[in-house]
């Protein structure tokens, strides 16, 4: 019996997932009717707190009518209103006492333009503007209420009365309590409340708190300044009983599931015997196998799949062994190949100065055969720091791999010795602009020559021909202090975002006679040192090459 046979006769004896789906289906239905009830339930629910509230706010109404027809009947409240100053304080003190007469828990008597004639809580509010009067444009609001005795949420309407031909605003309201909340409930199954900015009122539940199926009912809340924010009452519905009926079909269904994963464990446990020893001894050939040890044979492992897969690993190895060899010969001549062209490119950066010395020193003897001398031990010094330059780098390549010697290292006065070097050269000008109070870094100084020497190098090239070229080399202090920045600027031609991408990688170079291992060296080196390498180029504009490195000790 093949793999795929055993397979599949395994799963159709345990029938894991029809089982499972036939599971995940039953709880998906049974939970989606059940929670079509309770959102019915509560729509009903959202209905009768609807009727209740639109109740309420109509006998706050007729309050209001009540009020206006005693106004309309009070003498004395009239000649207030047209001004008798000696019924003022009258009209001051009615709202309070007409307030407790009708059991409003808020009531303010207004001018048309918000100004308060009489309040109901405080005395001394005369004269004062209401603004939430100006925000109120019909219909009723929920807003804050401040009394002697603290603050409560009110739900306010308001209306208009004429007297004495002068029309007034009344501002009467209900204060929001747990009577309140009780009376829009009209059940003991749900919760009734406020949300509003700032705070809740009325016994509420948390709103993000899934045990509660919630809904909102928009309304307006005004606070004192006039503004309009955003508030709902929220009606909540416990799922406790969904949650116990879900708990008991998830119980159920464990308990099931339970059995089936223990036959499927039985039917896994007899599976896995009659595979485990010949992929077993497959997995232990194939751990075994590597570059270094190809004389591995796989033993037969059975028939079928098993037996193809053993004589594909056998012949894998046989064909390993073949080729090793000659990939090794191959690696050990591209290894040699680019340590020659990194070498031959070392000397030539340290050839070129002893090769312009040379150049100078023969034109001066043909054309001023008396400055010979003077212009001899000018460029000693150069003649001197080229050998040396490529004794240190002989030294380095000696045992193939370069050694570093890390010193205090000043990196002005290299810069410095290296473009005195470079400065009778045709065609480019070297331009220095050397911040003196540079620290020191702690780096090899044959290194740090390196660096430079490749991309001055590289800059020069860049401008080579053009009547305005020019480099510029920098130092400075990088942004974080913490390293000393070395800057060489060209305008040439620049680089497109493809060359720039192309620039660090191996063998790429776009100068006649190169190699392309300049930038790379100067990558490897300046990462040896522990420092940073950053490339800006635009083509048309000319490249900016930023090597920083980290200060070191004095």
């Amino acid at each position: 019996m093949t793999f795929r046979r055993r397979l599949t006769l395994s799963l159709a004896v345990v029938v894991i997932l029809p089982l499972m789906v036939v599971f995940v289906g039953v709880r998906f239905e049974l939970g989606r009717r059940l929670e079509s009830q309770y959102r019915d339930r509560m729509q009903a629910s959202v209905r009768m707190v609807e009727n209740n509230l639109a109740a309420e706010v109509e006998g706050l109404e007729r309050r209001l009518i009540g009020l206006k027809n005693v106004m309309r009947s009070d003498n004395d409240l009239r000649r207030a209103v047209a001004g008798d100053q000696r019924y003022a304080r009258y009209l001051r003190d009615y709202a309070a006492k007409i307030m407790r007469v009708s059991g409003l828990g808020m009531l303010q008597i207004e001018r048309e333009d918000g100004m308060i004639l009489s309040s109901g809580h405080f005395r001394n509010q005369f004269g004062v503007r209401d603004e939430r009067t100006r925000v109120m444009d019909g219909g009723w609001v929920v807003t804050d209420v401040q009394t002697a005795e603290g603050r409560f949420t009110a739900l306010v309407v308001r209306d208009s009365v004429t007297i004495g031909g002068r029309t007034l605003q009344l501002i009467g309201g209900i204060e929001l309590d747990e009577a309140f909340f009780t009376n829009l409930n009209g059940s003991d199954e749900t919760a009734v409340s406020l949300h509003y900015p700032g705070g809740v009122t009325g016994p509420g539940v948390n709103s993000e708190d899934p045990a509660y199926l919630q809904s909102r009912i928009p309304v307006r809340f005004v606070t004192e300044t006039g503004s309009r924010d955003a508030a709902a009452i929220v009606v909540a519905q416990s799922t406790r009983g969904l949650r116990d009926v879900r708990a008991l079909i998830d119980q159920w269904i464990l308990l099931v599931g339970a059995g089936v994963i223990l036959g499927s464990l039985i039917a896994a446990l007899w599976l896995s015997r009659q595979l485990s020893g010949p992929v077993r001894a497959l997995a232990a050939g194939a751990r075994s196998l590597d570059l270094d040890r190809l004389d591995v044979s796989f033993p037969p492992a059975g028939p079928d799949e098993f037996e193809l897969l053993r004589t594909t690993l056998n012949d894998l190895a046989f064909r390993l062994r073949k080729s090793t060899a000659s990939l090794r010969q191959v690696e050990r001549r591209a290894t040699t190949g680019e340590l020659a062209r990194q070498v031959n490119h070392d000397i030539k950066n340290g050839l070129a100065p002893l090769r312009n010395v040379l150049d100078h020193l023969e034109e001066t003897a043909r054309a001023e055969p008396g400055e010979l001398e003077r212009v001899f031990a000018d460029r000693l010094g150069t003649l001197r720091a080229s050998v040396e330059y490529l004794e240190k780098l002989a030294a380095n390549y000696a045992g193939l791999q370069p050694r570093t010697m890390v010193s205090s290292c000043d990196v002005n006065e290299l810069i410095g010795e290296i473009l005195s070097r470079h400065s009778l050269e045709d065609g480019v000008r070297l331009v220095s602009r050397i911040d003196p109070d540079v620290p020191l870094v702690r780096t090899d100084v044959t290194m740090l020559r390196r660096i430079v020497e490749n991309l001055l190098d590289n800059a020069r090239h860049a401008v080579t021909g053009r009547p305005d070229g020019e480099v510029v080399v920098s130092t400075s202090v990088a942004d974080d202090s913490m390293y000393v920045r070395i800057s060489i600027a060209d305008n040439g031609p620049g680089m497109t975002e493809r060359e720039l991408n192309a620039a660090f990688e191996d063998f790429y170079t776009t100068k006649e006679g190169g190699n392309g291992l300049g930038l790379l060296i100067v990558r490897r080196l300046v990462l040896d040192a522990g420092g940073r390498l950053k490339v800006q180029s635009e083509p048309g504009r000319g490249s900016v090459f930023d090597v920083e490195l980290p200060i070191g000790p004095d």
